[in-house]
């Protein structure tokens, strides 16, 4: 189509997105690529939209609306029933091409013509045609053009339909032909037009008359907030500014139109006046120029004034003076003749105000800081110029006459001056204004010059050769310091240890070698060469006496003579040495002499001698005290204590220590009696203590002592310590050394079946004895257990072996463990408490594929590739089915057997980290006895989150598969059940073979098990339950009628935060049909602690989620602290119906739809209604579900009196009234699945409206 041409279509219905318009290229079916369209919205409004962008909505539509978008005068416009609806902005770029959008399955664009005089071009565009599609035009039917996108025709007539047809090549959807829409063409001519004529200038609030020759045409203004004009061509002035009038002849669907644009004029003449020059010197020529604006095209004349007295009226708008004086002030007068539209003949300009200076004299004057200066340092004279009428200024500096600097600077800088110098200025000034002359000459200054001096500083000392402690003053002597004050810094080796105005320096610290100088700094001094000045060097000779005790021997023997010398040194240039002997602080001896020698000590006496030095370099008496030399006695072999008097065959004692010898180990020894007769064996370890792995495993009993000796006195020997080794043998009838204990061996080389608990240091099987421990006994072993060839050691179900040290066990035990009651298809959490068990093996009945372990990167069970050659891992755990042949109806219990070396010690398994939501693994107890939840939480408390999820899930239950277990609450912790059949508490133990589930924390990478873990506990159930009165706890349940459960618990703790605590809480693993948890921000948990501090005014957000539609219950199902009496309430708030439940009291029965649930209940312990404010009294809502095709719509406690159903467009489908009942119901078979509208009317005439999904 190309220009004053139109594109014009209507549509059958007003309920589907479609667009239609024109674009340069038809592009795609994309709507965003139309350059100009109608958009015609589901609503029945309609929308103009270019390039993708809204420009407004434009009213409603219906089938009749006729939409024409039309090119007229390179102008796009958009029309509905002829009537203008916008103009655009946009220019279009001919020719253009129909371009249609169509959303909804079923719109339609019909009726569409195209008018154009012009040669027209078709373009197809289809979709899924596959590669090599053929195309076939079509007009009136008959086929035309070629195999292309694209048809061109000059030669259509009015009613011409043109269509294309396409078949879609093999690679397309379906080989059959598609025909397009139809598009009829109507041809007429333009009708021709004569221009306008009239007035087009017209003055504000008048009228003018415009005409054209040519009859039957239309007149309309572009803007008629500027000027209106009636069908008789009369044109309203009503604001300043243009508008274009326009004169349009119609001729059938085509039309011409002519244009003129009106000026609508309100002229306000104004006048302004400018100076050539505002700033003038006295007898200077000005001239003023006046302008003048909005005239209306009439004769000006211009009368200008110099202090408010005509000076000049004319026609000339100039006026030129030499005659003003400063601050004349000049204006201009108009007055206008023949103007045209004006609001005003006589106006007033702006004033200006001419300053006129008189002529000026220069002045110089010039300065410095000081006359009297320094020999060499740096003076500025700085020259002031004044009067110089803004011109540019040379300084010529003079020195004794003499120039030294010519230029622009006012500054002039030196230092060789010399004393009496004369300095000087002269400017000359060019370019100024208003001067009366161009050079002066400044005053003199004379300058006084002072020679400069060089700061000293020299130090000397009372005496640079003294004794050790002896004082020493150090003066410092300041030279040339041009009357400044002086800090003296005294330094020894380079070091400051004296700062300030002080010249001297004492200590009595000196050493030999050092050297003391001093650093003077001056400040405020005058004429100086520096500030700063060193001083000589002083070296100090210090003398520092040292005296040696020693002796002939420090042990007394018997009657031992003893002589000490003392042995000086440093005394070179001391006056005089004498010694002073002290025997336990008592002077014994007073000398010149160096030795002492007596006979009379006793061990314990200390020895020391004082050596005092005087005179010489020693300004003072010096006195250097010896080392002491203490008298110790012969030898003593003293005592040796263990940890293990006691312990089992072939193990290993813990360290020997020695005590209260006196003298030096030379070895230890060993026998087989304490006599030391038998077996006496040497130790060569010469240390007081004798470590375990030094004396080795023992298998009978040993006594140990050390061999010590004191400097040349005899050897003597400690006491012996013995290691005794004891064990006890059960023949098949009785102990052969009582009953064993835990310092005390049991081999068993005859049956036994125990009848109580069992403790004994190590246990052995032999001789083919069978030895059963019943259910309910422990045995507890300090050491390993040893299962001989031929013999059986037999744990049976919920009895345990508990070992307390890291030892290696020999031999396979075989550990009975039953599940609880279960059906076939039932599975069961399975870990081995011994090495090396095979998983088909363990359970031989179960089918191959149903062995799985947890794939923690999906949160999926995965299966064992091949059960028979795969087995238990070490604390891993696994899934596995009960056996084929298990009842399928009754549950019954699995006799689980593990047959193997029992596990024991530490072990460690890797635990999987994804992120969050993917710390999920599968581990197990790895012990043949239960171990303690609480102890397993506590000391992996860095690495995992503290909850443990446990598997109970039938197989036909929706119910989750998981009950849950914490630490919280200390005690046994806190569990929250599943509700299956045979689920109790734990009560913080995991029992011999359980497999469970852990979350790592999110720097946790291992779980660790130990000995320490291990707990005696008998019980054959994994659960039961319990109450713990030091915890404030609720556990809710929510149900419904299909038996479907879930579980939550909320408590108040000690150390509890309102965030996420990690170690105490437990989140919600999410699976089953129903869901129950309380909220952390958007978190889920089946396990929360709340602060105890917070608990009275607390509101615990509670989740929910439904599978299916129906009616639900929510329960307290056990509760404990203050919630375990009757004065503590626990609110239910259902914030939908607005209806508060005391849990304590009743349970709460209500309806739901299918999904999840985050904001409908809360947890209160003061009664909601009776504290909150911004609950709506008068609000009411719907619950709407559809279950098994019927629709049930319940408004709780409300009673229903209308119900109307409509579908999305509003057409009602069912109603029924007089329903009087808290729900009513509705067969949805009759319709399609889609969205329903619900209309209530509550019996108190409230309406509710709401929306449900039929799928």
């Amino acid at each position: 189509m190309n220009n004053n041409g139109y594109l014009q279509f209507k549509s059958d219905e007003a309920n589907t997105h479609k667009m239609a318009g024109l674009s340069t290229n038809n592009t795609n079916a994309d709507f965003n690529t139309i350059q100009y369209a109608w958009y015609l919205r589901a609503d029945g409004v309609v929308e103009i939209f270019e390039n993708g962008t809204s420009r407004g909505t434009f009213g409603s539509y219906n089938s009749s609306t006729i939409f024409r978008i039309a090119v007229e005068a390179n102008v796009v416009r958009y029309y509905t029933n002829n009537t203008l609806r916008y103009t655009s902005n946009l220019a279009p770029t001919l020719p253009l091409l129909v371009d249609v959008s169509i959303n909804s399955n079923g719109g339609t664009i019909k009726d569409v013509q195209v008018f154009n005089n012009n040669t027209f071009t078709f373009t197809a565009y289809a979709e899924n045609v596959g590669d090599n599609p053929v195309y076939q035009w079509k007009v009136n039917g008959s086929n035309v053009g070629t195999n292309s996108l694209t048809y061109t025709n000059s030669g259509l007539q009015t009613g011409d339909e043109v269509t294309c047809e396409v078949l879609p090549s093999s690679s397309g959807c379906n080989a059959i032909t598609y025909v397009s829409n139809k598009i009829k063409m109507t041809t007429s001519a333009n009708p021709s037009v004569l221009p306008i004529t009239g007035n087009t200038t017209i003055c504000l609030n008048t009228t003018g008359t415009l005409s054209n020759a040519t009859p039957g045409g239309i007149w309309a203004s572009s803007n008629t907030a500027i000027a209106t004009v009636t069908q008789t061509g009369e044109v309203s002035a009503l604001q300043s500014g243009t508008a274009t009038i326009s004169y349009t002849v119609t001729n059938g669907s085509c039309s011409t139109s002519v244009f003129a644009t009106v000026n609508v004029l309100n002229a306000t003449p104004s006048v302004t006046i400018a100076a050539n020059n505002n700033n003038i010197c006295s007898g200077t020529s000005v001239t003023v120029t006046a302008t003048a604006t909005n005239i209306g095209g009439g004769t000006v004349t211009y009368n200008f004034k110099v202090n408010g007295s005509t000076v000049q009226s004319s026609a000339s708008n100039t006026f030129t003076s030499t005659t003003l004086t400063n601050n004349s002030i000049i204006t201009c007068d108009i007055t206008i003749t023949g103007g045209q539209c004006l609001t005003a003949t006589t106006v007033s300009s702006n004033s200006l105000t001419i300053a006129v200076q008189s002529l000026n004299t220069p002045v110089v004057t010039i300065a410095t800081a000081a006359s009297t200066i320094c020999q060499g340092s740096s003076t500025q004279f700085t020259a002031t110029a004044t009067n110089t009428g803004g011109g540019f200024v040379s300084y010529n500096f003079k020195v004794g006459g003499v120039s030294v600097q010519n230029g622009p600077s006012n500054t002039y800088t030196s230092t060789a001056f010399s004393n009496g110098n004369t300095v000087t200025c002269d400017i000359t000034v060019t370019g100024g204004t208003c001067l009366a002359a161009t050079t002066a000459v400044s005053n003199t200054v004379t300058l006084t010059v002072t020679p400069r001096v060089t700061p000293t500083v020299s130090i000397a000392a009372n005496q640079t050769s003294v004794c050790i402690g002896n004082t020493v003053t150090v003066t410092a002597t300041a030279t040339n310091t041009g009357n400044g004050t002086i800090t003296y810094n005294f330094k020894r080796n380079g070091a400051s240890v004296q700062s300030g105005t002080s010249n001297t320096y004492t200590t009595s610290t000196i050493t030999n070698g050092n050297i003391i100088t001093c650093e003077i700094t001056i400040s405020g001094g005058s004429c100086l060469t520096g500030s700063f000045a060193t001083s000589n060097t002083l070296t100090f000779s210090v003398i520092n006496p040292t005296v040696v005790l020693t002796s002939s021997s420090s042990v007394v023997c018997s009657g031992e003579n003893i002589l000490f010398n003392a042995s000086a040194a440093n005394i070179t240039g001391v006056g005089s040495v004498r010694y002073r002997y002290f025997v336990n602080d008592v002077l014994v001896q007073n000398l010149p002499t160096s030795t002492y020698n007596t006979s009379s000590l006793v061990p314990g006496d200390i020895v020391y001698v004082v050596m005092v030095v005087s005179g010489g370099q020693c300004l003072s008496s010096v006195s250097k005290t010896s080392n002491s030399i203490v008298i110790s006695s012969g030898s003593v072999g003293g005592t040796v204590t263990g940890t293990t008097p006691r312990i089992c065959a072939n193990t290993t004692p813990g360290p020997l220590t020695l005590g209260g010898n006196i003298g030096s180990v030379l070895k230890w020894q060993s026998a087989d009696n304490s006599a030391f007769t038998v077996n006496v064996a040497d130790i060569n370890v010469t240390t007081t203590t004798l470590q375990s792995a030094q004396i080795g495993a023992l298998s009978s009993t040993k006594y140990f002592r050390a061999v010590v000796q004191n400097n040349t006195c005899g050897i003597s020997f400690s006491q012996p310590y013995g290691v005794l080794i004891e064990s006890t043998t059960w023949n098949g009838t009785q102990w052969s050394n009582g009953a064993p204990d835990a310092n005390k061996s049991a081999i068993f080389t005859g049956n036994f079946t125990s009848s109580s608990n069992i403790e004994a240091c190590s246990a052995q099987v032999t001789n083919g004895a069978s030895v059963v421990i019943s259910t309910g006994n422990t045995i507890t072993l300090s050491g390993a257990i040893t299962v001989d060839s031929g013999s059986l050691f037999r744990l049976q179900n919920a009895a345990n072996l508990i070992q307390t040290s890291d030892v290696a066990n020999s031999g396979a035990i075989v550990v009975e463990r039953n599940s609880v009651p279960l059906k076939r298809l039932d599975y069961v959490l399975w870990s081995s408490p011994v090495a090396a068990q095979n998983l088909a093996a363990f359970s031989p009945l179960t089918s191959s594929n149903r062995f799985y372990t947890y794939n923690s990167a999906t949160n999926n069970y995965a299966s064992v590739a091949s059960p028979a050659s795969t087995a238990f891992d070490v604390a891993k755990g696994y899934l596995i089915r009960m056996p084929n042949t298990h009842p399928a109806n009754t549950p019954t219990i699995f006799n689980g057997q593990f047959t193997g070396v029992p596990n024991n010690g530490n072990y460690s398994h890797p635990l999987f980290n994804g992120g969050e939501g993917l710390r999920y693994t599968l581990v197990g107890n790895p012990y043949p006895s239960p171990i303690s939840a609480v102890t397993f939480a506590q000391q992996n408390a860095a690495n995992i989150t503290g909850t443990l999820y446990f598997w109970r899930k039938t197989n036909s239950s929706t119910n989750s598969a998981y009950c849950t277990w914490s630490p919280l609450g200390g005690g046994t912790g806190t569990f929250v059940s599943n509700g299956e059949d045979q689920v109790q508490n734990p009560l913080g133990v995991i029992q011999t073979g359980q497999g469970f589930i852990v979350e790592a924390t999110a720097s946790g990478s291992v779980v660790n098990f130990a000995n320490s873990q291990r707990v005696p506990d008998t019980s054959n159930q994994f659960f039961r339950f319990s109450n713990d009165d030091e915890s404030h706890r609720m556990w809710l349940n929510l149900r419904n009628q299909s038996g479907a459960f879930a579980q939550t618990m909320v408590g108040y703790f000690t150390g509890a935060t309102m965030m996420h605590d990690e170690g105490m809480e437990g989140l919600l693993i999410q699976d089953g049909a129903v869901k129950l948890s309380s909220l952390i921000n958007t978190n889920l948990y089946a396990i929360q602690a709340r602060p105890v501090d917070n608990n009275q005014n607390d509101i615990v957000p509670l989740f929910y989620q439904a599978e299916t539609g129906g009616n639900y219950e929510i329960e307290l199902d056990n509760a404990d602290g203050i919630f375990s009496t009757g004065s503590t309430p626990i609110y239910l708030l259902d914030k939908d119906l607005q209806i508060v439940t005391n849990l304590k009291e009743s349970s709460y029965t209500f309806a739901t739809g299918s999904g999840s649930f985050y904001q409908r209940f809360e947890i209160h312990l003061q009664n909601p209604l009776l504290s909150v404010n911004d609950i709506n009294k008068n609000a009411a809502k719907l619950i709407v579900y559809i279950k098994d095709d019927i629709l049930h719509i319940n408004a709780g406690t409300e009673l229903l009196d209308n119900v109307q159903l409509f579908d999305i467009t509003g057409r009602l489908l069912y109603n029924t009234k007089g329903v009087n009942a808290s729900e009513a119901t509705i067969n949805c078979t009759p319709y399609e699945h889609q969205t329903f509208i619900i209309n209530a009317s509550l019996s108190d005439g409230r309406k509710v409206s709401t929306k449900v999904i039929y799928n």
